[in-house]
């Protein structure tokens, strides 16, 4: 596996695309007999990429079915688990090509840092109903409850 990660570096460092189409670049065969599981998995993997370049769900979805058959048949085992991970995850990849790139992560970024403060601010609290409802309050923004306990 290092031997693999090495030559994938060594490729990218000269700068050069492999994938096949417009601007790719061919090495000379005698890298692909020698190493040809390397240069297959080379091949996919940096075809991946052109994936997101896609900018309607419907291309980028019959790419990525595409991509999924080709992967299938690589006989390349860790490809093949990367290919069933995206058919498992299809809708979701897809969904991100409907919603137009509008969103990005740092709404749940902001939600998340929200959430830890509210655990810190919470280091006292002893059951786990009494956090759940301190983050009620604090993500969903409800109003303190009154406090019917008087101080003498």
């Amino acid at each position: 596996m290092k031997s693999l990660l090495r030559f994938f570096v060594m490729l990218r460092r000269q700068g050069r695309r492999l994938a096949p189409g417009p601007g790719g670049v061919d090495l000379p065969g005698s890298i692909g007999f020698v190493c040809s599981d390397m240069w297959r998995a080379y091949i996919l993997v940096d075809s991946l990429e052109a994936l997101w370049s896609y900018r309607s769900p419907t291309y980028a979805g019959r790419f990525l079915d595409a991509w999924c058959r080709w992967a299938m048949r690589s006989r390349l085992e860790p490809i093949k688990r990367v290919a069933r991970s995206l058919r498992e995850h299809r809708e979701p990849i897809m969904n991100g090509f409907r919603a137009r790139k509008q969103y990005n992560s740092g709404i749940v970024e902001g939600q998340n840092s929200r959430v830890k403060l509210r655990f810190r601010k919470a280091g006292g609290f002893r059951t786990f109903g009494t956090i759940e409802t301190a983050l009620y309050h604090e993500l969903g923004e409800l109003p303190e409850p009154r406090c019917f306990h008087r101080f003498c």
